[in-house]
């Protein structure tokens, strides 16, 4: 099994309230990032997760808003440029059935 460390890394997971990007969220966190976590619909989900990975010890930050919004993008970016500093690594994971 391969060991990833993640110490000093802030990766922003888009999609990680529920599913696939909530499992890389706290993935991310075990390994010991500080993980900015997005919700577009479910935010009551995404603050559990950011909540969880806080319990880890980590830092986490929620954000919300849609992807497919530019400007709703940018104010995130923002966001996350003021808790944070920077982005290590971003994981495209948000998407839509619809």
């Amino acid at each position: 099994m391969y060991e990833y460390n993640f110490s000093g890394r802030v990766v922003w997971v888009t999609g990680s309230s529920t599913g696939i990007g909530r499992a890389a969220a706290l993935a991310f966190a075990r390994f010991g990032a500080d993980v900015v976590v997005h919700a577009n619909q479910s935010v009551a989900e995404g603050g559990e997760v950011a909540r969880e990975i806080e319990r880890m010890g980590r830092k986490a930050l929620l954000v919300t808003g849609d992807v497919a919004d530019r400007e709703a993008v940018a104010e995130m970016a923002e966001r996350i440029r003021e808790a944070f500093g920077r982005v290590d690594v971003l994981m495209n994971n948000a998407g839509s059935l619809g």
